[in-house]
């Protein structure tokens, strides 16, 4: 093979290359963001639980009390 059509080769073969490159960069940067919002969510999430945790073990008030025939 002469030595401009391997040169040609490498050129396809590298440009190849940058356009993977460039797609996985970008499916990389897409999950970063899928990876954050999804750690937002669970911080919400696990504050909510706290609070509903925090009231569940406040001591009950009397209009909370179950009525003593259950």
């Amino acid at each position: 093979m002469p030595m401009e059509q391997e040169i040609e080769k490498l050129q396809l073969l590298v440009m190849d290359h940058e356009t993977t490159i460039e797609t996985l960069s970008h499916g990389f940067h897409e999950q970063q963001e899928i990876i954050e919002a999804l750690q937002r969510q669970l911080r919400e999430m696990a504050a909510r639980l706290e609070s509903m945790d925090e009231q569940l073990l406040a001591p009950a008030t009397p209009g909370h009390e179950i009525p003593p025939h259950y």
